[in-house]
């Protein structure tokens, strides 16, 4: 665990995109920091970026109501997942609460193909988001980006087009002016 300011950064914390970051890959990103030490670096997830891409091509079978998620610039061909089923999917890793990262895939596909899970139960991501030892906390240093707790209402169930503003309203007092910044500062 580090710490940053007063605060220790730990999984389960929020990354938000400031709106000064007007470029991909973390334009009002939410990054949800599922690992973090001080020897391997921080692993995350973008969970505000639904793509067009969906289970069903990657299973080779009709499953429906699973979309995938970009959940970062670094190896975007690889899968992963959140979800909210410990009981029914071994080696699951807890990030917050009842949010658990990966987990066996074999696990994964009965639990999906069986149709024993939703959507609001797990979420699917194409790549992550990485940082090196020490990057992160650099990044935060050099205000990159926001940082505050998650909880699992605002991966699984709040609309992920709303969810970089509504987390930062609230946050409340001047996060909340950020919430209305508008997208490309250079229309304004």
């Amino acid at each position: 665990m580090t710490t940053y300011g007063s605060r220790t950064i730990i999984p389960g914390d929020l990354l938000i995109a400031l709106p000064t970051q007007i470029s991909d890959p973390f334009h009002r990103a939410v990054v949800l920091l599922c690992m973090h030490d001080d020897t391997d670096g921080s692993l995350g997830l973008v969970v505000n970026r639904p793509t067009q891409l969906s289970l069903n091509r990657l299973l080779d079978r009709p499953v429906e109501g699973h979309v995938i998620y970009e959940g970062g610039p670094v190896e975007r061909d690889c899968l992963t997942y959140l979800h909210r089923c410990e009981d029914r999917i071994q080696q699951s890793q807890p990030v917050m609460g009842d949010v658990c990262f990966c987990g066996d895939v074999h696990d994964v596909i009965q639990t999906v193909t069986d149709d024993l899970v939703t959507s609001s139960e797990i979420r699917f991501f194409a790549g992550y988001s990485g940082w090196e030892p020490g990057q992160l906390e650099k990044e935060l240093e050099d205000d990159c980006w926001l940082i505050t707790h998650g909880n699992s209402d605002m991966i699984f169930k709040q609309d992920p087009s709303t969810l970089w503003s509504r987390i930062l309203r609230k946050m409340g007092g001047e996060y909340a002016i950020l919430a209305n910044f508008p997208a490309d500062p250079s229309l304004n």
